[in-house]
């Protein structure tokens, strides 16, 4: 499902950038405004999934990627929810900020597994080919 949204995502970009007119243009802001909607009707924490994910894509990692984004114990339980929904068995952990042990257990009380450990790409490096990578805990659904 949500490899279906990012392929329409996808290709609703590409055809935008191939648009020749306002009005072919005007028709696909109003498609993404469609697709936009539809991915938030599936909930708060899809929406939030799909843009992670999103992200993930684009920076060509394997797995979504939960990154330097900080998640407050409150989105927990939404965040959770967004992965169960969307249909996510694994995921990679590369957040740094003070709280991540924290929120790496809450994980595994929630019945994810660290299966390992893994590089995730996080940003393209200025003047150079590829992409900086940061170390990230891979998670399971147990």
């Amino acid at each position: 499902m949500i490899k279906d949204f990012y392929n329409e995502l996808k290709d609703l970009r590409n055809r935008f950038n191939e648009a020749a007119t306002e009005k072919e243009k005007n028709q696909l802001k109003a498609e993404y405004k469609d697709l936009d909607a539809r991915i938030k009707e599936r909930g708060e924490g899809f929406a939030w999934v799909f843009s992670l994910y999103e992200t993930s894509q684009e920076r060509e990692n394997s797995r979504l990627d939960i990154d330097e984004n900080c998640i407050w114990e409150k989105d927990i339980p939404m965040l959770l929810k967004g992965l169960e929904d969307a249909g996510i068995k694994e995921f990679t952990f590369s957040s740094r900020w003070s709280s991540a042990n924290e929120t790496a257990f809450e994980f595994c009380k929630a019945g994810w597994k660290v299966t390992g450990m893994t590089l995730v790409n996080t940003y393209k490096k200025a003047f150079e080919e590829g992409y900086a990578q940061e170390p990230a805990y891979i998670f399971t659904r147990g």
